[in-house]
């Protein structure tokens, strides 16, 4: 799907295949060697995340994507984002250019996370229930993750913005 001029988005199936020879992973190759010149930032939803610090870790099918999407985003005049979830937590990493992007936190119950110091989210708190948020400005794809933060409160529930990240446009 596309957002405008300068938006691209892509949700794929973490059931089907995203090996090499899979016909998704040649279907998303295609689409990403034909991005018009004016998308600035690509956005890829799945469910199962490709980099994550939860016990499982990723499965070889996200883990092929990454390696995917990581070589797409060399050559391409746009930058990445990877939003995932699956996991019922919040963890955000950046490697090869791309930020990768743990959101479960809609519900579920809540998954314990030992943090690595790659996971660029080192907040303690626990649960994480939370959505994400995102602004598109004339260089910038900012992100904030909202968090529940105060579930006892006397008037309440309340939201708090616990994480923040900026996305800069590639310099054309």
């Amino acid at each position: 799907m596309r957002l405008g001029t300068r938006l691209q988005f892509f949700a794929l199936d973490s059931v089907s295949s995203l090996l090499p020879g899979g016909e998704q992973r040649q279907w998303l190759q295609q689409q990403l060697d034909g991005l018009s010149p004016t998308v600035q930032f690509v956005v890829v939803l799945l469910h199962h995340p490709p980099i994550t610090d939860y016990i499982a870790g990723a499965r070889g099918n996200e883990t092929a994507l990454a390696k995917q999407l990581a070589a797409a985003a060399a050559g391409s005049r746009a930058r990445f984002i990877v939003c995932a979830a699956h996991v019922h937590n919040y963890e955000r990493f950046q490697r090869d250019g791309i930020v990768f992007l743990v959101s479960g936190g809609g519900g579920g119950k809540p998954e314990f996370v030992n943090r690595s110091t790659a996971d660029l989210f080192q907040s303690g708190e626990f649960p994480n229930f939370h959505y994400l948020r995102f602004e598109l400005t004339a260089r910038q794809l900012r992100g904030e993750m909202v968090r529940l933060s105060d579930v006892d409160a006397p008037s309440g529930p309340t939201w708090a913005v616990r994480d923040y990240f900026e996305v800069n446009a590639k310099t054309p």
